[in-house]
């Protein structure tokens, strides 16, 4: 259980500092509907990856009291460093870009549709996927399933399952559909922008070396979504009904076996 004050009393702060970012991002007169590059959208993402190391190593020495705790790192303030890194990333992709040109616009109800029926799809990839590894000789595990496995129910499950199902999808999109994608499309073309974004948003997830193959298939997919959608929303509801989904059948398979 996350018990620790000095951890509680970072988040909060973190939320300010974040709220107070997109506030000032809000107030640029920098952006516009097509106005950043492909340089600022490699720069996002390393943006992205310094602003959740940091947030990591902070929440972890909020919560350990030490910046090099013994053994493994606790998830859940790791968890909760990543989420902070990733509102200072969307306050750095909204101080150049207007929410118009991220896709936050209305989307035709054909392709949420079509984006729901994707999600089982991409399950059956992923369970394709976890089959050919058993039979490799390799145990499919993310880590944060470990998490959930070992713990639930509890704060920390909660708070990974909010994470997973929410806010990583939220900042991922973001990130590599509305603001790494488009100036990739306008430089290299369509098939090659979604292919980049795609094998960036993959390698990304490193940490878990096995789920990096089937996420680069997600993030094309959700690459042409957004596209050919022309709107953020297709591609944010297949991200999050796969990571629900995902979820869910964990929980199922926890409560079945009376774990």
């Amino acid at each position: 259980m996350i018990a620790s004050l000095d951890l509680v009393g970072v988040t909060l702060l973190w939320l300010v500092l974040a709220a107070g970012t997109i506030w000032w991002s809000d107030r640029q007169r920098q952006r516009s509907p097509h106005g950043w590059s492909i340089a600022e959208g490699f720069i996002s993402v390393l943006v992205m990856l310094w602003c959740s190391s940091l947030g990591v190593l902070i929440f972890v020495r909020a919560a350990t009291g030490t910046w090099t705790p013994a053994g493994d790192i606790p998830m859940v303030p790791a968890v909760l460093g990543t989420a902070a890194g990733g509102l200072l990333t969307v306050a750095f992709i909204r101080a150049r870009a207007d929410w118009r040109a991220l896709g936050l616009v209305h989307s035709q109800r054909r392709w949420l549709l079509r984006a729901l029926a994707a999600v089982p799809a991409f399950l059956g990839v992923s369970v394709l996927w976890g089959l050919l590894l058993q039979s490799l000789g390799v145990e499919p595990q993310q880590e944060i399933s470990l998490v959930v496995l070992e713990s639930w129910p509890s704060l920390e499950a909660f708070l990974m399952v909010g994470y997973g199902v929410l806010i990583a999808p939220l900042v991922e999109e973001l990130l590599f559909r509305c603001f790494l994608l488009p100036p990739l499309v306008r430089r290299l073309g369509g098939r090659a922008g979604v292919a980049i974004s795609a094998i960036l948003f993959g390698v990304m997830h490193i940490s878990d070396p096995q789920a990096v193959p089937p996420l680069i298939v997600l993030g094309a997919v959700l690459g042409w979504l957004r596209l050919a959608s022309g709107s953020l929303w297709p591609a944010l509801l297949l991200h999050i009904g796969n990571n629900a989904v995902a979820f869910f059948l964990l929980v199922l398979s926890l409560e079945a076996g009376g774990g």
